[in-house]
């Protein structure tokens, strides 16, 4: 099952203007299957942006990548 990534445009409660965050993960087969996932289990207001491919975390507290450490979601 694929990985998809969503997204949610709000007001931040900090600064008062309309910011876009980033939603919860959601597994299904396809986008239109994310999408419906969110409208029937309460995440309606999560829109589906794309597939989430890799996670790549950075090495330490730098902005180097850590090759070795990747999460390969493609496979």
């Amino acid at each position: 099952m694929k990985t998809w990534l969503t997204e949610i445009k709000a007001i931040c409660a900090q600064e008062g203007i309309m910011k876009t965050f980033g939603g919860p993960n959601v597994e299904a087969d396809s986008m239109g299957e994310a999408h419906f996932y969110c409208q029937t289990n309460g995440l309606g207001y999560c829109t589906v942006i794309g597939q989430l491919i890799a996670e790549i975390p950075t090495k330490g507290d730098s902005f180097e990548p850590d090759w070795d450490k990747q999460i390969n979601y493609d496979e």
